[in-house]
């Protein structure tokens, strides 16, 4: 059995990643809700300026999500956070 840790919490900025065409383009949204689904974690997405949620409530895969902003390392320094 594989261990898959959730990586965003709800209320989380993340990044979707989409595809359109040949880009690879991401937007801004805020995890409403996670579940976990066959061992892997699932998150609805609401879109924080219009509050309506991504694609009409639709599960994302945790591996179309990276985080949005910057985070403060306990050492100080300051780095982009993509996990």
């Amino acid at each position: 059995m594989r261990f898959v840790v959730a990586k965003f919490e709800i209320g989380d900025e993340v990044w979707v990643k989409l595809r359109v065409g040949g880009l690879l383009v991401a937007n801004d949204y805020e995890v409403a809700q996670r579940r976990r689904s066959s061992g892997v974690y699932e998150y609805k997405l609401r879109d924080p300026a219009s509050n309506k949620l991504y694609k009409e409530g639709q599960w994302v895969k945790q591996d179309k999500l990276s985080a949005s902003r910057l985070v403060r390392s306990p050492a100080g320094t300051v780095s982009g956070q993509n996990l």
